[in-house]
């Protein structure tokens, strides 16, 4: 946020104390006056706030969020200024691609191929398609205005079974910081429809009156910056969006007949193809007209969860966007076969899992001649 942004915030809350001080003893001429007077100095107030802080995520008290935003603009700078980089790669997506691409080695193992390209990385664990499209949009808004020379834009786009099956995963009944922050009009009117519309198995995932009062107070408190104070923070960390982990938790250890099934899965094409919601579809998987890229990519985090790699084959063979769907995910799956690479049961990659997961991301992406 700038300064000039900083001062016209601060002006905004002297006014909101202003119309809090008490009012001094007038005739009752006067006293209609004294209250039309301080609303629409509060009302200005909260004006002058909403065109301080456009947007509330890239300010967010969440220093991960806060972070992302930050890297988005650090990324598109060092493009700008370095002219050995040709590609910029946007990969977007949630928990394991967060764990399990290496940003910072996938981008090692282009230059070592001579594909100079900066990778930026906006994985975020825990994010529903609504959370990701608002830093989605930042990000592309940003590559629009602030490029200042040509680039060959690569979106790799990650799917993954849950958050296409319950959209309003995560959000909060109740609203908290980071609901608040990504719920604005667009995405609160697109969550009710969503959500009111999409026929979802899990019952401890259908969507209640009280889910739709949370998405209806948190765009309340969005469009309206009630309380941003406690979501309000000058974080200027950078997050790059990924966040190794190193030590397993407790879980059912992976077993052959579980990896020899995902391998099933990625050396055959599935004939069945599930049901995919259209919504996935209209918001997320369909060919992406934007300008601003040259090229789409859908692609899963090397897993050993079977239903997920059958929904995204499922999405390869019903989509005309191109897949990392080669040969190549098997063979990677099959090194990824010791319990020493996962967190839990074959879902999220520890480090080392990460490393044999990137370095099959950087080959399968030369593979598609996309780069240069």
């Amino acid at each position: 946020m700038s300064d000039k942004a900083t001062i016209i915030a601060i002006a905004a809350s002297f006014l909101f104390v202003l119309y809090l001080l008490p009012l001094p003893k007038v005739s009752s001429t006067h006293r209609f006056s004294f209250i039309i007077y301080p609303t629409a100095f509060f009302i200005l107030g909260l004006v002058l706030v909403k065109i301080a802080v456009p947007d509330q995520q890239k300010i967010s008290i969440e220093p991960r969020i806060s972070g992302l935003y930050n890297n988005i603009d650090l990324q598109i700078e060092k493009f700008n200024t370095s002219t050995q980089y040709k590609n910029f790669i946007l990969i977007s997506g949630g928990s394991l691609c967060n764990r399990g691409i290496d940003p910072e080695q996938l981008q090692n193992a282009l230059k070592d191929k001579q594909y100079k390209s900066l990778v930026t990385q906006i994985c975020l664990p825990g994010a529903n398609h609504f959370e990701r499209n608002n830093i989605l949009e930042y990000a592309e808004k940003t590559l629009t205005t602030k490029l200042s020379r040509k680039a060959n834009v690569i979106f790799l786009r990650e799917a993954f079974q849950y958050y296409d099956n319950v959209p309003l995963a995560q959000l909060k009944k109740h609203p908290d910081q980071r609901t608040i922050a990504y719920m604005d009009l667009y995405n609160s009117i697109n969550a009710i429809i969503t959500g009111l519309s999409v026929d979802i198995n899990n019952e401890k995932h259908k969507t209640t009156p009280s889910h739709i009062i949370g998405v209806i107070r948190s765009s309340i408190m969005n469009i309206s910056h009630i309380g941003l104070v406690d979501r309000f923070s000058f974080n200027g960390d950078i997050y790059n969006g990924y966040t190794p982990l190193f030590e397993p938790i407790e879980h059912t250890p992976v077993s052959k007949n579980q990896v020899q099934h995902a391998l099933d899965l990625t050396s055959n094409t599935p004939n069945e193809i599930i049901k995919i919601p259209n919504w996935v579809f209209k918001y997320t998987y369909q060919p992406n007209n934007k300008p601003v890229y040259d090229a789409v990519i859908n692609f899963i985090t090397p897993t050993l969860h079977n239903a997920a790699l059958t929904y995204f084959y499922a999405i390869c063979k019903s989509s005309d966007v191109s897949c990392l769907n080669d040969p190549t995910l098997a063979a990677t799956i099959k090194k990824l076969e010791d319990n020493k690479f996962w967190y839990d049961s074959g879902d999220h990659l520890l480090q080392e899992g990460a490393k044999i997961s990137t370095s099959w991301l950087a080959t399968s992406l030369i593979s598609r001649n996309v780069l240069k």
